[in-house]
């Protein structure tokens, strides 16, 4: 299928199989009804002062939020429910090659060629990032393991969202647990003790104030 023989970036299609959402290499987005395609695609984004073609698109499990990476970095979402535009901000260096929601919608990822994936919490419906230590200047999780990291082309959550993958342009599938109930359990094999009052004020300070790691400890 061609719209106006112009270049499709990429695509995105419902849960429910019945509306597939097109990226166009003219920045604009348009939607297609798999009941009647013959009707052709109608548009559903046309913004005059979006100027960045669109590199990224992706629907959520609910078919309530569609999010779209453009070539400069920028993240828009929408609420499907109206086609209202939710958010649109400036979130990688590069363009953004991949989005994907996690299965039960929560959380929602983003892969770029500056060498990131952004992690998203969705449920407050806010969309704003999380607040993390060490967190990015926008205050997303920012996940890379070095400051040079290659490109990253595609990103996956496991069904529970306590992992995330991502591919990068080296030929390396790197993995991270987003989970901290996760790494808690980790944590507690290793560690079978919670460190006494003299070792946090040599290690952490006397601010924060002491308290135990583990509970059942």
């Amino acid at each position: 299928m061609k719209k106006r023989n112009q270049k499709i970036n990429a695509f995105s299609l419902s849960n429910q199989r019945q509306t597939l959402y097109l990226a166009g290499a003219d920045g604009n987005i348009w939607q297609l009804d798999m009941r009647n395609p013959q009707a052709g695609p109608q548009p559903f984004y046309q913004h005059p002062h979006h100027q960045h073609t669109f590199t990224s698109l992706a629907i959520s499990h609910n078919e309530r939020l569609l999010s779209a990476g453009d070539e400069e970095g920028v993240l828009v979402i929408w609420d499907l429910n109206n086609n209202d535009t939710i958010k649109e901000m400036r979130i990688h260096q590069a363009p953004i090659q991949h989005i994907i929601f996690g299965k039960a919608d929560t959380l929602m990822a983003s892969a770029s060629l500056d060498g990131t994936v952004r992690l998203w919490h969705l449920d407050t419906r806010h969309f704003t990032p999380a607040i993390f230590p060490a967190h990015a200047f926008d205050n997303s999780v920012r996940l890379s393991d070095s400051e040079d990291a290659d490109w990253i082309w595609t990103v996956a959550f496991n069904d529970r969202q306590d992992f995330i993958w991502a591919g990068y342009r080296d030929g390396l599938i790197r993995r991270w647990a987003i989970r901290p109930r996760w790494l808690y359990d980790q944590l507690k094999k290793k560690i079978q003790r919670n460190m006494t009052l003299s070792e946090w004020n040599q290690y952490i300070g006397v601010s924060p104030a002491y308290e135990k790691t583990f509970e059942e400890y």
